[in-house]
């Protein structure tokens, strides 16, 4: 599904998941960047049938993918995300990891049952985001250019140490401003300032 988002707000992973709670560093935050946002969530899903009959039916996420458009993303966020290193002009790409890092932004609420709450505000815990090829294909009279993207693959973390894995979180109910929805990512992404 394709969301339009604002306020992207990102931070480098750097502890927990793994029973306790989750630890960022170096978090940011683009209060003005509106970018696009393709969100798939993962599934697996399987039932057990017994004499015909479907007696047990489960579906449990296994993960969270996100793409973003390359062109949309400043170079500070392409080298934290991707790893690359830059120069005066240009992004040069780099053997450097890319590390795990958590990411959130907030949209429009499209369907809003309050006239006051607009704003839903969505954080995932934990993504390593790698950079899509670019595709050309050609007709007789044109060459079409396919924008490259930037996809993540959200893997789960558990919080509790008896606790269910989970990838993603949102604000409980829509927030009525944007200031509250950046306050609320700040939060996520233990940003104090």
């Amino acid at each position: 599904m394709y969301k339009t988002c604002k306020g992207l707000t990102y931070a480098k992973y750097a502890s927990g998941g793994d029973g306790s709670a989750v630890v960022y560093s170096g978090g940011k935050v683009k209060e003005k960047l509106t970018v696009k946002v393709d969100i798939n969530p993962q599934y697996a899903e399987g039932q057990d049938h017994a004499d015909g009959i479907r007696v047990a039916h489960c579906k449990k996420m296994t993960g969270i993918d996100t793409a973003f458009e390359l062109a949309d993303l400043p170079a500070d966020i392409r080298k934290d995300w991707l790893g690359w290193a830059t120069s005066t002009n240009d992004l040069l790409i780099t053997d450097q990891e890319p590390g795990f890092i958590g990411v959130g932004f907030y949209i429009w609420n499209e369907d809003p049952t309050d006239n006051d709450d607009q704003w839903i505000c969505y954080w995932i815990y934990k993504s390593k985001f790698t950079a899509d090829t670019i595709s050309v294909s050609t007709a007789t009279d044109s060459i079409a250019y396919q924008h490259q993207s930037v996809s993540g693959s959200g893997v789960g973390v558990q919080l509790a140490s008896s606790g269910p894995m989970v990838f993603a979180i949102t604000n409980d109910s829509p927030l009525a401003t944007e200031t509250a929805a950046i306050a609320w990512l700040k939060t996520q992404a233990g940003i104090t300032t």
